[in-house]
């Protein structure tokens, strides 16, 4: 049974999520970190659950390797993949092969979030949490 909490986690997960630029990713742990939710595994359930992939991108949200997810809800690893390289995301194979497992070149295209950013979060995180011990 979902909390208060964790549909807030939801919205703010999306909210995140929402803000990365075309052309750019962010990793789970990435989003977790700045969200300041313990599991990035939690961060992937939450985007699975993802049902407006137009304002919501999660194709933009890979692992922290770079690798896709063969589980992306909206046409697996070759859709988001498809997805990304439309945006201009670079690769690079692995084992000189991009069948086998393609990744995201982190250097070119990992999403730098500035500081005014993660503070903004992290008060909408603790603000949260204050207006739920009324509850």
């Amino acid at each position: 049974m979902p909390s208060k909490n964790n549909d807030f986690d939801f919205k703010l997960v999306y909210h995140l999520v929402s803000l990365i630029p075309k052309g750019k990713v962010l990793t789970y742990g990435k989003v977790a970190e700045i969200l300041s939710i313990k599991s990035p595994r939690l961060i992937g359930r939450i985007l699975h659950q993802n049902k407006n992939p137009k304002k919501v991108p999660c194709h933009r949200v890979v692992f922290a390797d770079g690798a896709l997810s063969k589980s992306y809800v909206f046409g697996g690893l070759k859709g988001q993949c498809l997805r990304l390289k439309n945006e201009g995301i670079e690769f690079y194979p692995v084992n000189g092969r991009f069948q086998d497992r393609i990744k995201v070149n982190l250097r070119k295209s990992l999403w730098q979030v500035n500081q005014v950013l993660k503070i903004y979060f992290f008060l909408l995180k603790i603000f949260s949490k204050l207006s739920c011990l009324d509850c």
